[in-house]
């Protein structure tokens, strides 16, 4: 029987070919598993987009692919930023209301 365990793992996904360009989607995932559990809560996310420029070199008789190194173009996620802004304000403003409150249920208890 396995304990708790949290892993991040990155991973590539399929390239798909476009035009003279070979794009791979990388994705990382969050994995969650309890003991005695075979399941868990797994979270993938998109990160970056790996691009690579295939060009085709044509010699008589010959045709042969020559890439360059591969770019990672990475991905931002507005949604989950807007998430986080969103629970940070919330968490900010129960802080304030419980400041608030806190200090005029003293002065009421004291009157």
């Amino acid at each position: 029987m396995s304990g708790f365990s949290i892993s991040i793992k990155k991973s590539s996904g399929k390239p798909v070919p476009a035009g003279n360009l070979e794009l791979t989607p990388v994705s990382q995932a969050l994995v969650i598993r309890a003991p005695g559990q075979v399941n868990g809560l797994v979270w993938n996310r998109p990160v970056a987009v790996r691009v690579q420029r295939v060009q085709r070199v044509q010699a008589p008789g010959l045709e042969m692919p020559v890439t360059q190194a591969p770019q990672d173009v990475p991905v931002y996620d507005y949604t989950r930023l807007a998430q986080m802004l969103i629970l940070g304000v919330g968490l900010l403003g129960s802080a304030l209301i419980w400041l608030v409150f806190r200090n005029r249920s003293k002065y009421l208890s004291e009157n």
